[in-house]
């Protein structure tokens, strides 16, 4: 049995293009527009600290953070960023909230940012503002040290 061929006209090979190419291109928007990145609100810091210090500080305020950890039950780790390097990694972590930040020894400046662990468990924001207030006192014990709070 031997298939009929379609004659079709150039306005009609026109027609079918433009047809393929609008479901063509509404995939692909389809597409793109379902691959968008989604932040998660566990990643938007609630608030900002800064602290700053002398040079001669950079022990203490490292023993000061030891404290803190201690006292709100965080796991905490510093460690250098680049091995020989003046800048440091600072992370602080349990099950509800973080404390992520850097300590760049050249400006004597500590940024750190807290933020929820997890989204699905968002902690109220006094619980940031009472955490922030105990982490003040302990780095009002170094000489000099100043301390910013941003939301």
């Amino acid at each position: 049995m031997l298939a009929k061929r379609i004659r079709l006209s150039s306005s009609e090979w026109l027609v079918v293009g433009l047809f393929l190419g609008v479901l063509v291109g509404l995939g692909v928007s389809r597409i793109t527009m379902e691959e968008k990145p989604k932040i998660n609100p566990a990643d938007i810091p609630r608030r900002l600290v800064t602290v700053t210090i002398d040079q001669n500080q950079q022990d203490e305020l490292f023993a000061q953070l030891q404290k803190f950890a201690e006292k709100w039950q965080y796991a905490i780790r510093i460690a250098p960023a680049v091995q020989g390097n003046d800048h440091f990694i600072v992370d602080l972590w349990r099950i509800d909230m973080k404390v992520i930040g850097v300590y760049l020894g050249a400006s004597r400046e500590l940024q750190v940012a807290f933020s929820y662990t997890e989204s699905r468990r968002p902690v109220p924001d006094q619980h940031f503002d009472e955490e922030i207030d105990d982490l003040k006192s302990f780095i009002s014990e170094i000489p000099n040290a100043t301390f910013t709070v941003s939301k």
